[in-house]
Parts: structure tokens; C-alpha cells; sequence
């Protein structure tokens, strides 16, 4: 699910990557060399107000650079602590992981309250419908914000349930012509309608992710699978489940999706009273067949058209069930018996459907969530249910959002390990080296301390958007260290700079470009971060997740990078592999033009 709805995203960002990679290396050059003049500064003329604003940040800059620069020779002087500090700083953000609620999707204001009404099983839809009706009038004067609204009384046609259920479907207006959302609006109906004798209502706000649920008639976050084969077992094991979920905080409208108290007649054949009339179980169970749904006696041909020839009694479904026990069937020597005489019959009330999954008989209890994420809720219920002892051959297993959540989650992570290989491997080819890369992968953890207390100061749940943050993360954070390290290496190998002021010359240099870099990426995210107009709290997650990551790793980046390079190559130079500032130095006193 994951993939189909990220594809076009992935496709559109890595085809305008591409594109501006190729202006980037034809068209941006020859616009500067044709545009770009040196003007000589001119004492005389009065500057205009954007060359003094050009001077002052200028200068900024100059004063950043060069503080920053202290820095880096203090950090360099003092790289343990560094080291360390960084990974407090890290561990520090993953102790604040529990805090921030795991989810499937993020909530949305979608403008849509969905309210559903359930009677008694057995109540005649003309009694529902005027239940209805004064659900009607109670949410119109109690919610001004209705735009349209939709009721329906009886089974839906496509999700099944009975003549007893009724449901409305109520479209509110746009956000910015109300003051309160679709959740606050779903309570405060939710409150007004409870009181209904005889309805038991239910109601919530429109909720994303709606293929995910068609075809079922759960449409709530919150579901709680019983899988066993036995119905009464099953169903006293359901109200009990109900029972620990409806305690937990946060949790409204908990209902077991498996109804009971449809009528029904067992007939029961009597086998010894068939013996002894010369009659089997199968013939009694075929005659009833025949008269109550019609048996294929054969096929009709006409003109090339084949028929199929059903034998059944004229209107037997009209037919009361003492009609049909007296009619008679042959015995084996041809003689009638009467049904009656070898079948008892025994009412009773059985569930209106029985679902399965996995082969597996199925009862699930669902319910709504408010104010709380669904990691915090399913904990809860997860402990009350340790206390609900689970008789053999039967499971409790959650479903819903939460097994599509663990099944994209394991396939973002794939995703996610995938990258950050990609990313090693081109990093690999353009180095030339297998050392360098692995220092520049270094700022890829330290995104998750910006992830984190990102998602955590805003309130914002870790869901499929956040996760695909964090994996566009993998490759733009990256970018910093590059172009960190890469100056480094060209400023030993033309400048032949030693290691130490190599680095500290090479921070100074790319701390304007790197600042650019993440400032512009993170600025542009800002709107979308703000989740803005209708439907914008869907993406805000994934754009709050790149933001909080690109600023924690470009700031720890600018530090932490340069002294892990040093340490690396430090150690190298110390065993003779690598020390191309010593043997540049002895060239140049020798006075060879060797290349080395």
C-alpha cells in the first residue's frame, strides 16, 4: 500500500533531481560566464539600500565563518568530548521516542462525520427510518457547519448487516467557513445522539485510508480480532474483549462486529425414526432441498440453447414451515411418509453473518479513537487483555490499521536500508574510496535527534508520511557532509595542506554553501509543514520529519563530520597508508616534478 501511494511522489522527485542536475551543469555556467560581471566598487556613488543590506549580511557571514571556525579548532582540540556529546545528544532523542505516538496515517479534517444507528435485530426498517428522522432533526439544529447530508435505513448493499441499521453520511463546509473541526463536530453529535431509546449510535469523524477498508464493514482504527471455530465460545470471548476495550481511555464506540438474534428453525431428522420407515438422512435432507430451494432434475436444448430444468415447490418461500413438515416423501418400498413424523424442530436465534479471514471463523471488536494516538491505545489494551484467559484453538490478534501499519513499516524499512546502500555505493564510485563515505554516513543517524523532538514539540504522530521523510532524509543530509569532506580531500591533494588546518579551511569555505543549502530546503518544507488548507495535515508529517532532520544533522554535520575525518585519517597517516601532505612537502624540497 505504501508503494502505491508514494510511486508518483518518488517518480516526480527524482525526475526533477535529474533535470536540475542537467541546468545545474549546462545552462547555470554559461549564464554566469555570460552574466556575471566584476564590478569595481565605486567610493563615490551613494550605495542603494540592497547593496548596504548585500554588505551587512556579507558580513555576517564573514563573522559566522570565522566563529565557526574557532569552533572547529576547539572541537578538533577536544574530539572525545565531542564524540561523546554527540552521542548523548543521540540517545538523549531516542529516550524520547515513546512519547511520540505511532500510527498508520495521520488524522485528517476531511469535512465528513459518518453517524450510524442500530436497532434491535428484527425491527422493521419503517421503525428505523422514523428513528432516523429524529436523528435528522437533532443533528441539524446542533451542527450549523452541515453543508449536505446523506440517510440511509436498512442493509447497505455492499457491506452487508440488516434491516435494522440505518446510517448518514453528513459533508460539512469547507474548514475555513467553520470554526470547528470534523472530530469536534463527530463528539459533540456523539453526546446529542446517545440518549435515543431504543438506537445504540455511533458516530465518527471521516477518516483516511478508505480502500483500505472497502469490502469490510469495520471502518474503525481500533480492531480486535477473535479467530476460533465455535460461535457461542467466540461470542462470550468477544463481550469480554468489549469489556477490557471499552475501559481503555481515549476509546469510543466499541462494538462486536458479529450480530446475533436472527430467528431460525433447526430442523433435526430423527435417524431412528427414518430407519425404521426405510428412509436415509440424505433422502429426508434432498426432499427439503427440492421443496424449499429446487434441485437440478436436468437440461432443456432449444435452437442450440441449453436450460437449465429446476424442480421446486410453487411459492415456497411463502410457505409456513408447518406446510412444509406435511408434505410426505417415498420410503424405499415406495410408500409416503410424512416429514413431520421423522424430523423436530427447534427455533432458535443465530448470527446474521459469519465472517472469515485466513480460513479461520472471525468476530471482531472495533472502535473509534479520540485524543489519543493508536500505539498509546493498543499498549492499554494489550495489558487489559492479559487478563482474559484465551480457551484452546482459539486466537486474539490485533487487525485493521494496525496490521497494515506493521506490514508498511517492515517495507519502509526495507526501503529504508535500500537507500542508505544506494546512497554508500554512489558515494563510493565518486570518491574512488571506501573510507570517505563511511565518514560522510556518519550525519545520517544524527537525523533522527531533529526527526524526534521535531515530531515531539509539534504533537505530530510517526506514521507512513513521517517514514517517508525519513527516508528522503537518507540522501539529502548527506549532500552537507560532501561537500565537507570532498573539500577537504582537494585541499590536501593541491593545496598540500596538513590534516588540521585542511579541515579547519575547508569548514571555513563551505559554510556559506551548506547553511544555503539546508536553510532553502528547509524553508520551502515550511508550508507544507504548517499543514495549510484542506487536507494539509496528510503530508504535514513528512514535511515536519525532513525539516527537524536536515537542521539537527546540518548543525552536529558541521562539527561532528570534520572530527570523525580526522580521526580517520589520523589514524591512517599514523600507519604509513596515507600521508599525502608529507610526501607533496618532500617534492617540493627535492625539487622533483614527479607527480605522487
Amino acid at each position: 500500500m505504501s508503494g502505491v501511494m508514494f510511486k508518483q511522489l518518488s517518480i516526480v522527485v527524482s525526475f526533477s533531481l535529474l533535470c536540475s542536475l542537467c541546468v545545474a551543469l549546462t545552462l547555470v555556467p554559461m549564464l554566469s560566464a555570460r552574466l556575471l560581471r566584476a564590478r569595481p566598487p565605486d567610493i563615490n556613488s551613494r550605495k542603494t539600500l540592497s547593496q548596504r543590506a548585500f554588505r551587512i549580511t556579507g558580513g555576517l557571514f564573514e563573522r559566522l565563518e570565522v566563529g565557526y571556525k574557532h569552533l572547529l579548532h576547539f572541537a578538533l582540540n577536544h574530539r572525545a568530548l565531542v564524540v561523546i556529546c554527540a552521542i548523548i545528544l543521540l540517545g538523549g532523542s531516542l529516550t524520547l521516542i515513546p512519547l511520540v505516538g505511532v500510527e498508520l496515517m495521520p488524522s485528517t479534517d476531511e469535512g465528513e462525520v459518518r453517524v450510524s444507528a442500530e436497532m434491535a435485530v428484527g425491527t422493521r426498517v419503517e421503525v428505523v427510518d422514523e428513528k432516523l428522522l429524529d436523528m435528522e432533526k437533532i443533528v441539524r439544529g446542533s451542527a450549523p457547519e452541515i453543508d449536505r447530508m446523506v440517510t440511509s435505513a436498512g442493509s447497505s448493499h455492499w457491506r452487508g448487516g440488516g434491516g435494522h441499521t440505518g446510517r448518514m453520511r453528513i459533508s460539512l463546509k469547507p474548514q475555513a467557513q467553520r470554526s470547528r473541526s470534523s472530530e469536534q463536530i463527530a463528539s459533540d453529535l456523539r453526546l446529542r445522539l446517545r440518549d435515543i431509546p431504543g438506537v445504540v449510535v455511533r458516530t465518527r469523524a471521516g477518516q483516511g485510508m478508505f480502500l483500505l477498508r472497502m469490502g469490510t464493514s469495520d471502518t474503525e482504527k481500533i480492531q480486535v480480532e477473535i479467530r476460533g471455530h465455535d460461535l457461542d465460545v467466540a461470542d462470550a470471548l468477544a463481550e469480554r474483549v468489549k469489556k477490557v476495550v471499552t475501559n481503555v481511555e481515549g476509546i469510543t464506540d466499541a462494538q462486536i462486529s458479529r450480530e446475533t438474534g436472527s430467528p431460525e428453525e433447526l430442523v433435526i431428522i430423527d435417524r431412528q425414526k427414518a430407519a425404521d420407515m426405510k428412509l436415509s438422512v440424505s433422502d429426508i435432507a434432498n426432499a427439503l432441498q427440492t421443496i424449499l430451494s429446487g434441485t437440478l432434475a436436468g437440461n432443456y436444448k432449444e435452437g442450440g440453447d441449453e436450460y437449465a430444468i429446476r424442480v421446486q415447490v410453487k411459492d415456497a418461500e411463502k410457505m409456513d414451515l408447518r406446510e412444509v413438515l406435511d408434505m410426505t416423501l417415498a420410503n424405499a418400498d415406495g410408500q409416503p411418509v410424512v416429514l413431520r413424523n421423522v424430523v423436530a424442530v427447534r427455533p432458535r436465534s443465530g448470527p446474521m453473518r459469519v465472517e472469515r479471514k485466513d480460513q479461520q471463523r472471525l468476530v471482531t471488536v472495533s472502535a473509534n479513537i479520540t485524543g489519543r494516538d493508536m500505539s498509546s491505545v493498543l499498549s492499554d489494551i494489550r495489558k487489559g487483555l492479559g487478563s482474559v484467559p484465551v480457551p484452546q484453538g482459539f486466537g486474539i490478534v490485533f487487525g485493521g490499521d494496525y496490521e497494515e501499519q506493521q506490514k508498511s513499516f517492515r517495507e519502509l524499512l526495507l526501503s529504508c536500508a535500500l537507500a542508505l546502500v544506494l546512497v554508500y555505493m554512489v558515494m563510493a564510485c565518486q570518491y574512488e574510496s571506501l573510507r570517505d563515505p563511511f565518514v560522510v554516513m556518519f550525519s545520517v543517524p544524527f537525523a533522527v535527534i531533529g526527526v524526534v523532538l521535531m515530531l515531539f514539540l509539534t504533537k505530530t504522530t510517526f506514521n507512513v508520511q513521517s517514514f517517508i521523510g525519513c527516508i528522503m532524509l537518507c540522501g539529502i543530509v548527506v549532500n552537507n557532509a560532501i561537500l565537507l569532506v570532498d573539500t577537504v580531500n582537494l585541499l590536501r591533494r593541491q593545496g598540500g595542506m596538513p590534516l588540521r588546518e585542511a579541515v579547519e579551511e575547508a569548514g571555513r569555505r563551505r559554510l556559506r554553501p551548506i547553511l544555503m543549502t539546508a536553510l532553502t530546503t528547509s524553508l520551502a518544507l515550511v508550508p507544507l509543514a504548517l499543514g495549510l488548507g484542506e487536507g494539509g495535515e496528510a503530508q504535514a508529517p513528512m514535511a515536519r520529519a525532513v525539516v527537524g532532520g536536515l537542521l539537527s544533522a546540518t548543525l552536529i554535520t558541521l562539527v561532528f563530520v570534520p572530527v570523525m575525518y580526522s580521526i580517520f585519517e589520523r589514524r591512517l597517516t599514523s600507519n604509513g597508508v596515507r600521508a599525502e601532505g608529507t610526501l607533496i612537502r618532500f617534492a617540493e624540497q627535492t625539487g622533483k616534478t614527479t607527480d605522487v
